[in-house]
């Protein structure tokens, strides 16, 4: 009995990670599509000039944020076997928050109301800045107090066995803690105060807290538990006590120097060389475990026939791509140089003499680097990451508890899986046309910011007509590979999940909204639709104008080899028939001298005197 109740709540819980998993990528697909139609179709970038749609998308994606770290947490609960049900309770509250706060601020700007300000820190909203009604502040302060309730359960909930399970989930306890000390200071009235400061900080620096329980969950997949005397060996320890000690430097910085040191002393210099020696600690540990799950997962054989490379699964090939991307972001976000702001020496002369005058001699700045915009484009990659894991765990979930319905999901979901290796293929595409754009301004002092959009695509048209057709091509492809291996990811987590939400939302929340809300929502359906209709036409003509030109190309290519297929053939045929007509001509010669020889007369053999007889 109680092993049943066990596996179900195990069940639940993964269901759970992938419902929370939809709600965060979906977001990310709204943003794509929005996107590629503004960026693509002229008529719909009219329609939506003098609407706040961009802000509204970041303030969405922002409200969002903070399931990543419930997911993470479930499938580290799941993992060690170690859900229980007032851990799946807390869950399940604080994911009713999650919802209720992001389809909140997308309702918000439908409704005629500002988008509403959102903490990037910890997804809350800021109930100052909406002014719709009374009762709706009321609201965002209900939710805000709702998933500080359900997280608190968390923080007590079974500790997973496992050396790695435990260092995740003690890195991801820690995330939970600051989100609930920082909510509770802003209800209470003190969202000024150090302590509410600090949360959010040591919250933004605990958002690499997914990632490292993504990894560690495919280290314990491919290594099994590991013992408590395996520890120092552990690479997750090493980017957890990294990540604790960028923590007790914030805790420091705000209770201790009063919220900061002033720039340029010795003290903040020390402080300066402890997180970054921290964050090379973030560094080292992030990629000990990429290394870790690389030899856990793939297996080479050297024998005299030679070298065997071999990987056990798909997933765990993307989901290593993406984290080394992530880490060469971490990298170049510890220890690039931050770039200047002043533009020459007369410029900074000036500001500090309070002068305004044109500077002499410019100065060769720090260029803003790739950081940055490395940082846009792997938002994404700890949310796919989780999605990997979840369905590995899922399809080895349905393969060990067996059974007719459980294969048919399994089968059913395998054109689903090619989604978000799409994605990574989308990714990767992103980083080589940041690369492009990096070198052809390498020699710009300073180097121009690369102009990203909400997807992380650059958006580069360069004056040179070949480099600006191959950057067209390689953002719609680009573009086309993410959202499309968005829709099959999201799909293949789980359709019934995706149909609930669906339903509840039209069947429940679209009565209750005023009358300009859901005039706002026919008229973002029309957008959308007549958005993707002619998407699907540019699409089309595009379509249609590269096979035409194919075709052409192909004709061209026919038309060429026959002309030399026909020049060849009479090139062979020339000798042959001269060689012919030659024959010919013998013939002739000899018949008109066998015809022109003379005739002998009839009877002159044997005489032509006839013998008398006597």
């Amino acid at each position: 009995m109680f092993a049943r109740v066990a596996l179900s709540v195990e069940g639940a819980g993964l269901g759970y990670a992938c419902t929370l998993l939809q709600l965060h990528l979906g977001l990310g697909y709204v943003i794509g599509i929005v996107t590629l139609g503004v960026g693509t179709i002229p008529q719909l970038r009219k329609q939506l000039a003098d609407v706040p749609w961009q802000a509204a998308l970041r303030a969405d994606a922002a409200a969002a944020r903070p399931a990543l770290l419930l997911v993470v947490f479930a499938l580290v609960q799941v993992r060690a076997e170690a859900m229980g049900l007032v851990t799946m309770v807390g869950l399940i509250v604080a994911a009713f928050s999650v919802f209720v706060t992001t389809f909140l601020v997308m309702l918000v700007p439908l409704c005629g109301g500002q988008v509403p300000e959102v903490s990037v820190e910890t997804g809350d909203i800021n109930s100052k800045t909406i002014e719709i009604g009374v009762w709706l502040p009321r609201l965002v302060q209900f939710l805000r107090i709702l998933k500080a309730c359900g997280q608190l359960p968390l923080l007590v909930a079974t500790l997973p066995g496992g050396v790695q399970l435990a260092i995740a989930s003690a890195i991801i306890r820690l995330a939970l803690t600051a989100e609930v000390l920082g909510t509770i200071a802003t209800t209470i009235g003190f969202a000024e105060s150090a302590l509410a400061e600090a949360c959010a900080d040591a919250a933004k620096v605990l958002q690499f807290a997914p990632l490292l329980g993504g990894l560690v969950i495919m280290d314990h997949m491919a290594w099994g538990a590991a013992s408590i005397l395996s520890l120092p060996f552990q690479p997750s320890l090493y980017c957890a006590l990294g990540l604790a000690a960028q923590v007790a430097l914030i805790l420091v910085l705000h209770f201790g120097c009063r919220g900061g040191l002033q720039v340029g002393c010795a003290a903040c210099d020390r402080v300066d060389k402890l997180n970054r020696l921290a964050g090379a600690g973030i560094c080292l540990g992030l990629l000990g475990c990429i290394v870790s799950v690389f030899m856990g997962t793939c297996e080479l054989t050297l024998s005299q026939s030679g070298v065997s490379f071999q990987w056990g699964q798909l997933t765990s090939l993307n989901a290593l791509i993406l984290a080394q991307l992530t880490f060469f972001t971490q990298v170049l976000t510890t220890f690039a140089p931050e770039p200047l702001e002043n533009t020459s020496e007369g410029a900074v002369q000036d500001a500090a003499d309070g002068e305004d005058h044109e500077a002499a001699e410019p100065v060769q700045l720090t260029s803003p680097g790739i950081s940055e915009p490395m940082q846009v484009i792997t938002s994404r990659a700890p949310g796919i990451i989780l999605a990997l894991v979840a369905m590995h765990m899922g399809a080895a979930e349905a393969s060990d508890s067996g059974g007719f319905l459980n294969n048919l999901a399994a089968t059913f979901s395998v054109p689903f899986r090619a989604g978000f290796p799409l994605c990574v293929a989308a990714m990767v595409l992103q980083v080589f046309l940041l690369f492009i754009f990096t070198a052809y301004h390498c020699e710009d002092v300073p180097v121009p910011e690369p102009p990203m959009d909400g997807t992380g695509t650059l958006q580069w048209e360069p004056e040179s007509e070949t480099w600006r057709k191959m950057s067209e091509h390689l953002r719609n492809v680009t573009l086309l590979l993410l959202q499309v291996g968005l829709l099959l990811g999201i799909l293949g987590l789980g359709l019934l999940p995706w149909l609930v939400i669906k339903i509840v939302l039209f069947l429940f929340v679209f009565p209750l909204l005023p009358q300009q809300g859901k005039s706002n929502i026919y008229k973002a359906i029309g957008w959308l639709a007549f958005g993707l209709k002619s998407l699907g036409g540019v699409f089309g003509d595009r379509l249609e104008a590269y096979l035409q030109a194919r075709r052409a190309i192909a004709e061209a290519e026919a038309s060429a080899a026959a002309e030399q297929a026909a020049a060849s053939f009479a090139a062979d045929e020339a000798p042959v028939r001269n060689k012919k007509t030659s024959d010919m001509d013998d013939g002739a010669f000899k018949q008109k001298t066998f015809n022109s020889s003379p005739k002998k007369a009839r009877g002159s053999i044997g005489g032509s005197k006839k013998k008398k007889t006597m």
